[in-house]
């Protein structure tokens, strides 16, 4: 995030989406800075742990569905006044994990599938307020994303652990 600093006309915020107060400080920067208006919402915040299905721990899936899907669309509703408003652009960064099902991934997958139906339905929905709304489907990319995971270990009984 360092180097979007140095970029003329970004500012970059610190922003929890799984928390409401966050937001809503967020949107008061934006809103004091802006007058109201945001050319560009880019969503980028996510999570993921890599597990079979059958050993996932739902609270960590919950988890990831938090960050991954709840959260973007709250910071998504919570910034569609500014962005009608600018007739701006929404991007939303997805995977293409979404479509490519594979092992070990399957429940991140899902919590992206859900990313790029709920961006697909918004991008027709905002269409004639003038809005644009992007899908971006990511392969794998040098991230921090890994390094910010918290270190998953398949559960002693799993049918899966000779191949750890």
């Amino acid at each position: 995030m360092n180097s979007l600093q140095q970029l003329p006309n970004v500012t970059v915020l610190p922003l929890d989406v799984t928390s409401g107060e966050s937001i809503a400080a967020a949107v008061a920067t934006v809103s004091s800075a802006t007058g109201g208006k945001l050319d560009y919402l880019v969503n980028n915040a996510g999570t993921q742990c890599v597990m079979p299905v059958l050993d996932f721990n739902i609270k960590q899936a919950k988890d990831m569905f938090e960050v991954n899907v709840w959260g973007l669309l709250a910071v998504t509703q919570a910034f569609s006044p500014f962005i009608l408003a600018a007739k701006g652009t929404i991007i939303n960064m997805s995977s293409i994990g979404a479509l490519l099902w594979m092992p070990y991934k399957a429940v991140y997958g899902s919590s992206k599938s859900a990313v790029t139906a709920i961006s697909e339905g918004l991008r027709v929905e905002l269409k004639p307020f003038g809005v644009n709304v992007v899908t971006v489907m990511v392969g794998a990319v040098q991230t921090k994303l890994f390094d910010n995971a918290p270190e998953h270990h398949l559960p002693p009984n799993s049918s899966y652990k000779a191949a750890e």
